[in-house]
């Protein structure tokens, strides 16, 4: 008997709220619509707390995607946040206000959680790389895992991501020279803190900056699936000194992530280093599609 659900997953990240819906038919994972706003709630932050004014834009834009979700038929409606409402004083107000007005509660998940929930998700759409280290870019925190087949080795997350490096180090819309060297050398120390023992030499980059970086090497002319990490390094130094064209490209391409794919691209490149890294790929699964696999398991 064909047995078939309906999920909708929101993540609320420290940039951009997202939603995706899916139906699971026995097991099977179609994805039905996603739905993306770049809300910002990270430069909205005010003495380490989430004003009203946020929170009701948070709450307007899960709104906006539950009434959505129910026209597509989902039954189950979920929210989590990461990074910006783990940096938070106020998150219980949000979570109440969110349940108040949504009638939802929103799920804090750890950074080590979402280090695991990354990685099933990434292993669940691409399972063919069998050993490597996994890299998680979101706007406020960055995931590294080993990983050997479906076990994970080693993880840590790190409290830095593309928008968080764009506001501590940029001043105008695109990192100087030396601001470009800034981002490096902070990445490269955070991630000595911590260094990930890795089991093989690839490098697989999860996340919307991944994907954006992936869209732009397929626009230069660079395989869109697997590259050396070589590769990294050219992009970067290319989009190092963005003339018109290479800005109405970026306009064009990844309208979004105009301000924030160079800082995640360096962060890449001092991460591929770090791991001592060959070669890199994008993954197309990520964090929506391991909790979407958390959620199916619970119902088991």
């Amino acid at each position: 008997m064909t047995k078939s659900r309906i999920y909708a997953v929101t993540d609320v990240g420290s940039n951009t709220v997202k939603c995706s819906v899916y139906r699971v038919t026995n097991g099977r994972i179609e994805d039905i619509e996603f739905m993306s706003e770049k809300v910002g709630l990270i430069a909205r932050v005010e003495n380490n707390t989430l004003p009203d004014p946020a929170i009701t834009l948070l709450c307007n834009t899960v709104s906006g995607y539950r009434k959505r979700a129910e026209e597509l038929g989902a039954d189950r409606f979920c929210i989590f946040g990461t990074a910006i409402m783990r940096r938070i004083d106020n998150f219980g107000a949000v979570s109440r206000t969110l349940k108040e007005r949504i009638g939802v509660e929103i799920d804090l998940i750890s950074g080590e959680e979402e280090a695991q929930l990354s990685f099933t998700g990434a292993r669940l759409v691409d399972g063919d790389v069998r050993t490597g280290v996994m890299a998680d870019l979101g706007g406020a925190s960055t995931e590294l895992i080993a990983f050997e087949g479906d076990g994970i080795t080693d993880l840590h997350s790190f409290p830095f991501g593309c928008l968080y490096l764009y506001d501590r180090f940029v001043k105008g819309r695109f990192p100087s020279a030396d601001e470009r060297a800034e981002i490096t050398d902070f990445v490269s120390r955070e991630l000595a803190k911590y260094p990930i023992t890795a089991v093989g030499r690839e490098l697989i980059l999860i996340g919307g900056t991944g994907k954006a970086i992936r869209k732009l090497l397929c626009k230069f002319g660079y395989d869109g699936r697997r590259n050396s990490v070589s590769v990294l390094d050219e992009l970067a130094d290319r989009l190092s000194r963005p003339d018109e064209k290479d800005i109405a490209l970026l306009e064009r391409t990844i309208p979004s992530r105009v301000e924030t794919v160079i800082p995640g691209l360096l962060a890449y490149v001092a991460a591929a280093k770090a791991t001592d890294s060959e070669f890199f790929t994008v993954s197309d699964g990520g964090i929506r599609e391991g909790y979407l696999k958390k959620l199916m398991a619970e119902e088991l």
